[in-house]
């Protein structure tokens, strides 16, 4: 049978085998001689602690009675550890989607014979067989005070449990003597218990060197005969689960980076690779967002140099604080500084996202050396990209609307369901992978909010800063350059909307992902690389041999 965990996060807590050992075992050696406690040690796996915590409760019945403090800086602990019951619960995500075969669930709790003092684990059978979201393991605080839980600490253990087991099981209580058979065996055992107890506390060398009969251990009767067994273990060793989880493309490993000291401050920049092929310069959208989640973009390296960088105020970059560093027309410059002081004579340019503007913006003042042009997932016709989101909103949830709309007017009266509704939207219509992959997360941890702030404005769904009323469509037929476009089928950048932007470019090609959203890259990065591949590919112009310091 299998055992199915989906990772919906994407570092979910360790799983592994439960552990044999107890440490209030290994201070009474003794107690392993229980074999039937000894197994149940190891009977399930274990979802294990990413951090170390503690938790401190005053005994109170409010949320806010609970209080946690990561003690490692772990980055998603705010996720990891809760109080959603209140009343001394706490809830810990668990991070994965268990699917069973038919007809069997799991049995979830804390891990067994692991006693924890202020603190108790609750239990629940789960019907995994069809389940299609995550739970969660809760535990009791049993008193007011602080406990502590180490890095590595299993916090959860599960194991299936046939569904219809208990319903299709009678229990019937009998007197002994109806089987003569256990009777005689259960009487043979007595006696022979009786007899050793005897020996053993008057001191007997035999009795004391055996320490116990070990009749259940060894699968004995007590006459010594070996019970019928078809399945008695004395030990229980499980499978450590098989992690089949595509891995990220991993870069070239010639990559350089440092920092190009621009008019405004220092510009992060990294290049991967080293192939004699016109270099791919990579622009950046949010707008204010670093690079990381164009990552997959390396993957090109083995023909071209892939240069990535930060843009000012966001990511690896200086964070100057001064307003007017992020209009359009500064930012437009800076990419132009960026690629001057990279020694960037001749590039094939991909811009995303916003990153599409500042690209375009590049081209129409007339530079020189684009050899392509790469527009993915364009914003250059905002208030058409406003309209298609406001109408791909209402496909959401009515209170996710409401709550989206009165954020739209200047209200937002309860952050976390909004947070949760512009979630909603983003893995509707910015990335639908399950879970968002790590170089997303880093994207979104590093953004910078000036840019962001002055171009997009506050509401994530709505663009309501400088760039609202942003559209050069009227102006692409400029464009001389060879042109790829491309976008998702789910994208709020529309295929229609993209199409519109492609009819103004003379032989500008369209490419739409049918599986994604606003990251084909990241979502169908397979298909997307072997799209702009072949469009690189077209131009086979020799590149300068001049490369970035």
């Amino acid at each position: 049978m299998k055992l199915q965990c989906y990772a919906i996060d994407i570092d979910p807590p360790r799983m592994a085998p439960a552990r044999p050992e107890r440490a209030w075992m290994d201070a009474n050696r003794h107690a392993y001689r229980c074999l039937p406690l000894s197994i149940a040690n190891a009977y399930g796996w274990e979802l294990l602690s990413p951090s170390t915590f503690s938790i401190y409760w005053n005994g109170g019945p409010d949320k806010s009675d609970i209080r946690f403090t990561c003690e490692d800086n772990y980055p998603s602990f705010g996720r990891f550890a809760e109080s959603h019951f209140s009343r001394g619960i706490v809830t810990f995500r668990t991070g994965y989607i268990f699917r069973t075969e038919p007809g069997w669930g799991l049995l979830v709790t804390g891990p067994l014979n692991h006693p924890k003092d202020g603190i108790a684990p609750l239990a629940g059978v789960v019907e995994t067989d069809w389940l299609p979201y995550p739970f969660t393991m809760n535990w009791q605080l049993t008193r007011p005070g602080t406990v502590r839980f180490e890095k590595g600490e299993p916090f959860c253990l599960v194991y299936p449990v046939m569904q219809q087991a208990l319903e299709q099981t009678q229990p019937e209580i009998l007197d002994l003597e109806t089987d003569p058979e256990l009777t005689a065996s259960y009487r043979a055992w007595r006696e022979e218990r009786d007899v050793f107890r005897v020996h053993a506390r008057a001191g007997d060398e035999e009795a004391l060197k055996a320490g116990w009969q070990k009749y259940y251990f060894k699968g004995e009767l007590p006459d010594g005969r070996q019970a019928d067994l078809g399945n008695h273990i004395q030990k229980l060793r499980l499978d450590a689960p098989i992690d089949r989880r595509e891995t990220a493309a991993t870069p070239a490993a010639n990559s350089t980076e440092g920092h190009v000291a621009t008019s405004a401050g220092r510009v992060w920049y990294r290049v991967v690779g080293a192939g004699d092929d016109i270099p791919l310069l990579v622009v950046p959208g949010g707008p204010g967002f670093p690079h990381d989640y164009l990552d997959s973009l390396s993957m090109l390296a083995d023909e071209r140099r892939v240069v990535f960088f930060d843009p000012l105020g966001c990511g690896r970059s200086d964070r100057p604080h001064d307003p007017r560093l992020w209009s359009l027309e500064a930012c437009v410059a800076r990419l132009d500084e960026v690629r001057r002081l990279l020694q960037l004579d001749r590039v094939h340019l991909l811009g995303h996202d916003t990153g599409a503007v500042l690209a375009v913006e590049h081209v129409l003042a007339g530079a020189s050396g684009i050899a392509s042009l790469t527009l993915a997932s364009p914003c250059l016709n905002v208030p058409q990209l406003n309209a298609d989101s406001r109408r791909m909103q209402t496909e959401l949830p009515d209170e996710f609307q409401t709550i989206i709309a009165e954020a739209d007017s200047g209200q937002v009266r309860h952050p976390e369901l909004y947070q949760a509704a512009v979630r909603a939207y983003f893995r509707r219509h910015l990335c639908r992978r399950e879970p968002w992959p790590i170089s997303v997360e880093r994207t979104f941890s590093g953004v910078g909010q000036g840019e962001y702030g002055t171009l997009w404005g506050p509401v994530p769904t709505t663009c309501k800063g400088q760039l609202r009323d942003y559209d050069a469509t009227s102006r692409l037929a400029s464009i001389s350059v060879p042109t790829l476009l491309t976008c998702g089928a789910h994208d709020d950048t529309t295929p229609e909307a993209v199409g519109a932007l492609q009819s103004q470019i003379d032989g500008a090609q369209l490419s739409v992902f049918a599986d994604s959203s606003h990251m084909p890259h990241v979502e169908e990065p397979e298909a997307y690389l072997i799209t702009l591949r072949a469009f690189l590919a077209r131009e086979t112009v020799a590149p300068t041999d001049r490369r970035p310091s």
